[in-house]
């Protein structure tokens, strides 16, 4: 499916930013998800591990280690996915237990994820792609086609919305991108302030979006339009 792009001859208007936490001790922020509590979790690749964090003080509340731990983190109501190395596991955020494997889709270079009605949503980065996922077969459901890098994945309230980066085709910086999710249509963009990247994206229970910096090793938590 083609994901048609809105007009470049306007520039996108900025995301709002509400908070911002410096994890300079990690160096790295990559998959980012919040659970039922509204707390926000982040996959720290570097170190392995998934990391827990009070998502008003910044304060480090849990530490759980996954080995392989890299870009794509999700919540599905009780259970904390994870993209690793090799696989896609399912983790007990009370334990840490590893509850279920999932193979991870063949040819994908996989960034963000979001859970959604049973199955997991990919980011495909350099294939700029979003790939819809079984959970149990690990069979690709539906394939969504983008013009732009694709980051962190999120469903928010029924809308699907992606970090997008830019490409040598459209050197516009990075940004948040609702999508159509039957058409791949982007209905709405927002640019990210001071050239923030969005290594991944989760939303909290006041229905903000937090975004990891990747590389800069932060969180910051933008308004989502109409909240």
């Amino acid at each position: 499916m083609n994901n048609q792009t809105m007009d470049n001859s306007s520039k996108s208007p900025e995301a709002i930013s509400i908070r911002s936490h410096n994890l300079e001790e990690f160096g790295s922020v990559h998959g980012v998800t919040c659970d039922a509590e509204g707390r926000v979790w982040f996959a720290h690749g570097d170190g392995g591990s998934l990391v827990c964090v009070d998502p008003r003080s910044g304060e480090i509340m849990k530490r759980i280690e996954v080995e392989g731990a890299c870009s794509g983190t999700a919540f599905d109501g009780s259970h904390i996915w994870q993209i690793t190395d090799a696989n896609i596991v399912r983790v007990d955020p009370a334990t840490g237990a590893v509850v279920q494997t999932v193979e991870r889709p063949k040819d994908t270079h996989c960034s963000g994820m979001a859970w959604s009605n049973g199955t997991l949503w990919i980011g495909d980065y350099l294939n700029k792609k979003l790939v819809q996922l079984d959970i149990e077969s690990g069979r690709v459901l539906k394939t969504l086609d983008s013009d732009r890098f694709v980051t962190g994945i999120e469903w928010i309230d029924g809308e699907l919305w992606h970090g997008a980066w830019e490409t040598r085709e459209q050197p516009c910086g990075p940004s948040l991108r609702k999508l159509d999710h039957g058409s791949g249509e982007v209905l709405e963009e927002l640019a990210m302030p001071d050239g923030w990247s969005v290594s991944g994206t989760g939303v909290d229970a006041d229905g903000q979006i937090w975004c990891g910096g990747s590389h800069s090793g932060g969180l910051r938590a933008v308004r989502r339009p109409g909240s």
